[in-house]
C-alpha cells in the first residue's frame, strides 16, 4: 500500500512538472515574439528549436549548450542571440529535434538548470548571418605553421616545469614562466629597472629571427611569458597593459588546439577564432589596444566545419607570448582604454556613467539582495556604537543608508533618542520598519529633511557606492546641511588599503589564500556619445587593485555585482575639507575602512 502511494505521488509529481514546463513554454513563446516577431515559435515539430532560458545573458556558452544538445543528433547551426537569454539550434532532421525536445524540455540537464524548449518555424535569415565566419579585428593576424614540429619540440624542451620558477609563482589556473622581465600580476605591469638574469631560452632565437625577417615586429621582443594550460583552464578577459608593452603582442601556440575569444571594448562585438598548434597570433593596432581577449576555462571548444558544429576536447597547450617593453607613454587612438592617457589627463571615467552604475549596480542590486544582505548585517561597528551611546537623551539622530536599522535600538529606553533612517532600498527600508524603526525611503543625494535638524548623523558603508567624485562631495554636503550647528557627522567608507601595519583586515582574513592572479575580468558600460567605460570585477577576499570596482555578492539566487569606489588614504578627509561648515575632528582607519568624524561649524 505504501509503495503504491509513493508510485502515485511520483506520477503526480511528473504531471505537475510537465504542466509547469508547458506553462513556462507558453510564456517563453510570448517573450520570443516580443523580442523578434520573425522567430515564429510553434507547437508543431520542426528541425529548429528555441532554447528559451539559455543564452548569452544567462552566462551560457556554445560549448555548454552543444554538450547537452549534440547527443540527440547533428547540429547544423547554433545561434546565441545578442542581449538575450534565448538561443536557436537547428538539427539535421526533424526527428533529431523531436528527440531533443522529448529528453530535454522541462528537464534539468544544464548546470542544475531546468531547460525549456519550443519549436520554431525556421531561423530568420538575419540570424543565420550570425553563423557565418566573422571578420577578424583590425590588426589581428593568424599565421599557421609558423614553426615546424622540430622547432616546437625544442621550444617545449627549453622550459622546465618540474622545478619552481626562479621569479614569481605559478598561478591557480596555469603554470607560468617569465624571461627577460618578470610580469607582476598584482599591477599587470613589469618593473623595467629589474631585468631577469639569463635572457630567453636559446631555442627562441630562430623564432625571433623569423619575426624580424618577415617584418612582423620592427624590434626584437625583450619580454617572454610562457604559459602551460591543462584542459579546463584558461585566462580571463584582459587587454595587455598599454603603458607596459609596445604593439604588436605575439602569441605562439604549441601542442593543443584552442579557441580564443575577442571582445571589442567599445561596441561589444565578439569574435572567436581557433588557434591550431604551431600557429602565431599577431595582435597589432586596434586588436592589441581596443579588443580584450580570453581563453574560456572549459574542457571543450566548438569547431565549425561545412557539415555543422562539433565539440573538440582540449589537450595540454603551451603558449609563448613575446612582447617588447614600452620606453615612453602610450599615445594610442583609444584614450578611454589607455592607462597612460587616463592617468595623464586625469579623466574620471566613472563620471561618464555614474547614473547607470548607481542604478544598475547599487539600487537594483540592493533591491534584489535585500533579505539576504540584511541577514548578514547584525553587529554594529564599536566606534559607531560609541557615538550613538554618547548622544544626549532626546537627540535627533539620522542614519543615512541605514539598511536594516542595525544602529537603532541600541540604547536603554530610559535614555532614548529620536532615531530616523534614510534608505534607498525599498526592501531594506521595509525590513527596518518591520523591526519597529522610523525609516524613509530616499537618496542621499537629496535628503528629504529640512536644514539644521539633526544633532548627529552617520553614514556607514554608503558613500562609497556613489560613482563620481561630484556625487560623493554633494552627498557630504547634504548630510552637513541637515545637521544643526555643532552637530556631529561620522562617515565610514571602504579602504583600498586592506592591510594596515602589516595586519590583514577582516575582509582579507575571510578568504585567506585567495588570489586574483592578476588577470582581471572587466564589464563594459555605455556612456554618452557611444563611449564605453570598463570596470574590473573584483575577486572577493583579495586586495584591491583598482579604485572603482564591481564586487560580487553571492547567494543561493546567484551572483550579482555592487559598485564600489574604494578610498585611498587621505582621500576622505580631503573630500570633507571641501564641504563648507564641516570641520574634521578625527580621521582614522578601522578594520579596512577609512573613517572621518566631523562637526558642523
Amino acid at each position: 500500500m505504501e509503495a503504491q502511494c509513493e508510485k502515485n505521488e511520483a506520477a503526480m509529481d511528473g504531471v505537475r512538472s510537465m504542466r509547469k514546463a508547458d506553462k513556462k513554454q507558453r510564456r517563453s513563446q510570448k517573450k520570443i515574439l516580443a523580442f523578434d516577431p520573425d522567430l515564429s515559435p510553434q507547437n508543431d515539430p520542426s528541425p529548429v528549436l528555441g532554447v528559451c532560458n539559455a543564452g548569452l545573458m544567462t552566462g551560457d556558452t556554445e560549448e555548454s549548450l552543444l554538450e547537452v544538445l549534440s547527443p540527440y543528433g547533428v547540429i547544423r547551426k547554433l545561434v546565441m542571440l545578442p542581449n538575450s537569454a534565448f538561443s536557436i539550434v537547428e538539427f539535421h532532421s526533424q526527428e533529431q529535434a523531436e528527440q531533443a525536445m522529448l529528453n530535454l524540455h522541462g528537464k534539468i540537464p544544464l548546470d542544475g538548470k531546468t531547460l525549456y524548449l519550443t519549436y520554431l518555424a525556421a531561423i530568420p535569415e538575419k540570424w543565420k548571418l550570425k553563423c557565418k565566419d566573422e571578420k577578424l579585428p583590425e590588426g589581428l593576424q593568424l599565421i599557421k605553421d609558423f614553426v615546424s614540429e622540430e622547432e616546437e619540440e625544442m621550444l617545449l624542451k627549453s622550459v622546465s616545469w618540474d622545478t619552481p620558477p626562479l621569479e614569481g609563482r605559478d598561478l591557480k589556473e596555469r603554470q607560468v614562466r617569465h624571461y627577460g622581465y618578470q610580469f607582476d600580476y598584482s599591477t599587470n605591469n613589469v618593473n623595467k629597472d629589474s631585468p631577469l638574469p639569463g635572457g630567453f631560452p636559446p631555442s627562441c632565437q630562430p623564432v625571433i629571427d623569423q619575426l624580424l625577417l618577415r617584418g612582423i615586429c620592427p624590434l626584437p621582443p625583450d619580454q617572454l611569458t610562457v604559459n602551460r594550460y591543462s584542459p579546463g583552464h584558461g585566462i580571463a578577459w584582459h587587454i595587455d597593459t598599454h603603458s607596459a608593452f609596445e604593439s604588436p603582442i605575439l602569441s605562439l601556440s604549441l601542442q593543443g588546439q584552442v579557441n580564443i575569444e575577442f571582445r571589442h571594448k567599445v561596441n561589444g562585438q565578439r569574435v572567436s577564432i581557433t588557434l591550431p598548434p604551431r600557429s602565431l597570433l599577431v595582435m597589432d593596432g586596434e586588436s592589441r589596444y581596443a579588443w580584450a581577449h580570453r581563453i574560456a576555462p572549459r574542457k571543450t571548444d566548438v569547431v565549425r566545419s561545412p557539415h555543422g558544429l562539433s565539440l573538440l576536447w582540449r589537450t595540454t597547450r603551451t603558449s609563448f607570448t613575446f612582447r617588447r617593453l614600452r620606453a615612453s607613454p602610450c599615445h594610442c587612438s583609444f584614450p578611454l582604454l589607455c592607462d597612460s592617457q587616463l592617468s595623464n589627463d586625469g579623466i574620471d571615467s566613472t563620471e561618464l556613467i555614474s547614473p547607470i552604475l548607481e542604478q544598475l549596480h547599487v539600487a537594483d542590486v540592493y533591491e534584489e539582495i535585500a533579505e539576504h544582505f540584511s541577514s548578514t548585517r547584525y553587529k554594529p561597528w564599536p566606534r559607531v556604537k560609541e557615538l550613538v551611546m554618547d548622544l544626549v537623551p532626546g537627540s535627533l539622530f539620522l542614519d543615512v543608508g541605514c539598511g536594516n536599522g542595525k544602529y537603532f535600538g541600541l540604547r536603554n529606553p530610559h535614555q532614548s533618542i529620536v532615531e530616523i533612517g534614510c534608505e534607498l532600498s525599498r526592501g531594506l527600508a521595509g525590513i527596518a520598519r518591520d523591526r519597529g524603526f522610523s525609516v524613509v525611503q530616499g537618496n542621499m543625494l537629496g535628503l528629504p529633511f529640512r536644514d539644521s535638524l539633526f544633532d548627529a548623523c552617520i553614514s556607514i558603508a554608503t558613500l562609497h557606492h556613489l560613482a563620481s567624485r561630484a556625487h560623493r562631495l554633494h552627498a557630504l554636503g547634504e548630510m552637513t546641511r541637515v545637521l544643526r550647528q555643532g552637530g556631529m557627522l561620522l562617515v565610514y567608507v571602504w579602504a583600498r588599503e586592506q592591510k594596515r601595519d602589516q595586519k590583514d583586515s577582516s575582509y582579507l582574513k575571510k578568504d585567506r589564500g585567495k588570489s586574483s592572479e592578476g588577470e582581471v575580468e572587466f564589464r563594459e558600460f555605455q556612456g554618452p556619445d557611444g563611449m564605453t567605460v570598463a570596470l574590473p570585477l573584483h575577486v572577493n577576499g583579495t586586495e584591491f587593485q583598482h579604485s572603482d570596482v564591481l564586487v560580487p555578492w553571492t547567494s543561493k539566487m546567484g551572483t550579482t555585482y555592487r559598485y564600489y569606489h574604494v578610498f585611498v588614504e587621505g582621500e576622505l578627509p580631503a573630500l570633507c575639507e571641501e564641504v563648507p561648515q564641516l570641520t574634521i575632528v578625527q580621521s582614522y582607519y578601522d578594520e579596512g575602512n577609512w573613517c572621518v568624524l566631523a562637526k558642523k561649524s
